[in-house]
């Protein structure tokens, strides 16, 4: 019999805020959701709990180091912190359930197959594709990271912006804690970190989409406090620090602001890694 699916919800933020929660509940799914607050902002686990949402709080100040210090932000800015919160739940809970992470600023998630994309529109698609994620790790070993985009007022899907953390986390992954607990470049530093010291290898696919609820600079909490200042450049450059020679930093203008963007060249850490109709796994060289 198969665990049932629960997807951890990375969040500072009041349900009003959670893009995430708000999806889950769209398709009718917000019973899969624990949303994991730090217990700096445990003011926000009512907003949940009267809509019958499960919430998780971890102490915070925990996972706060001098790496942190070092950049300058506050422990609510941190990303990696927030997963520490997932990844002390996982622990709790990792026995029952297939965990499955997010942030709280998705808006959709999509899957594109023969060239067109089609929205996940109900619980029971959205189990089918996680069991469909845990069962390619189980078989090859292979952890899933996929692509987020943005999507604009238009409602059209625009470019790609960047690889996503890996999406599945199991109880007893010592990666799950360290690979966390240092800088703030968390999702893709992360995804370097299970590669080269956990020698857990990831493929990254562009099937499975993930679309943000808006621009992160234009919301007042998480990492936007970062993105709004003049320090946007720290929380790229830290990828840079750990991974140069595959990391590239750029300016990107965003709405009425520039803002420093990175992203990963991840065919100079590993060959892509496709899989065919037939079940083959095949590399494709870049």
């Amino acid at each position: 019999m198969k665990k049932p699916v629960k997807i951890f919800v990375m969040s500072v933020g009041p349900y009003h805020k959670n893009g995430t929660v708000k999806w889950l509940e769209r398709i009718k799914a917000q019973d899969l959701a624990i949303v994991c607050l730090p217990k700096e902002f445990e003011e926000n686990k009512e907003s949940y709990t009267k809509r019958n949402i499960e919430v998780y709080i971890y102490d915070e100040k925990k996972y706060i180091n001098d790496d942190f210090e070092f950049f300058g932000f506050k422990p609510r800015n941190c990303g990696g912190i927030g997963r520490q919160g997932i990844a002390e739940a996982v622990e709790k809970f990792g026995d029952k359930y297939v965990c499955f992470q997010l942030d709280d600023d998705t808006s959709s998630y999509s899957i594109r197959k023969n060239g067109k994309s089609s929205s996940i529109r109900n619980k029971e698609s959205l189990c089918e594709l996680i069991y469909a994620f845990e069962k390619f790790y189980q078989i090859t070993g292979i952890d899933i990271a996929g692509v987020t985009g943005a999507t604009p007022p238009s409602g059209k899907f625009m470019t790609s912006r960047k690889i996503f953390n890996n999406f599945l986390m199991h109880k007893g992954w010592k990666s799950n804690f360290w690979g966390f607990a240092a800088l703030c470049s968390d999702d893709r530093r992360y995804t370097i970190y299970r590669n080269i010291i956990d020698l857990t290898p990831t493929v990254s696919t562009e099937l499975a989409i993930i679309a943000f609820t808006q621009n992160q600079g234009d919301r007042d909490d998480g990492n936007a406090v970062i993105y709004n200042s003049d320090y946007s450049w720290k929380k790229s450059f830290a990828l840079k620090m750990v991974a140069p020679w595959c990391s590239v930093q750029f300016i990107k203008e965003e709405e009425n602001r520039v803002l420093f963007r990175e992203f990963t060249k991840l065919s100079n850490l590993y060959p892509d890694i496709s899989l065919e109709e037939n079940g083959k796994i095949v590399g494709k060289l870049q």
